[in-house]
């Protein structure tokens, strides 16, 4: 995926983001995989083959459930040829800073490499990550109030 985008994929998940503030919450999530967390400076691994394990639901596992959060929405995307595309969506009372570390962590241990764009936009944080066959990971964090609210895209191989 080129750089524009994966701009207008962010700025539509942070849109969808917004509009999904004050809808009605979901089931409490449970982490499918390693409820552990990891630290806020897990190295990028090179950006290659992209791991395919995937959860029980069809999800990939990097985008397993936040341990803790309230899912309010996961919506399975497109199969688009080889790849595929889904949205999370999640509130948590948990710290931007925590829920991008964990699926950093995530992220690059399935082979996805940080990429720029990533930071503080306003009042959301966002983490963006790409790897191999044009594989995409994207996550928009809330900045603002209790229970923060969180989108988790990505485009992988299916």
């Amino acid at each position: 995926m080129t750089m524009p985008k994966l701009r207008i994929l962010i700025g539509l998940s942070a849109m969808a983001l917004l509009a999904a503030c004050g809808q009605n919450k979901g089931q409490p999530a449970g982490d499918a995989s390693s409820g552990a967390r990891a630290p806020a400076d897990a190295p990028a691994s090179p950006g290659g083959a992209i791991d395919t394990a995937k959860l029980p639901d069809g999800r990939p596992a990097f985008a397993s459930d936040y341990p803790g959060a309230t899912n309010t929405s996961y919506m399975p995307g497109a199969t688009d040829g080889n790849m595929k595309s889904g949205m999370l969506q999640f509130e948590s009372t948990d710290s931007a800073d925590a829920i991008i570390s964990y699926y950093r962590a995530k992220a690059n241990a399935a082979g996805f490499a940080n990429s720029p764009g990533s930071g503080n936009l306003g009042d959301m944080s966002v983490y963006n990550a790409t790897g191999a066959s044009n594989a995409q990971f994207g996550l928009v964090v809330s900045g603002k109030g209790s229970p923060r609210k969180v989108m988790v895209t990505w485009v992988a191989p299916a």
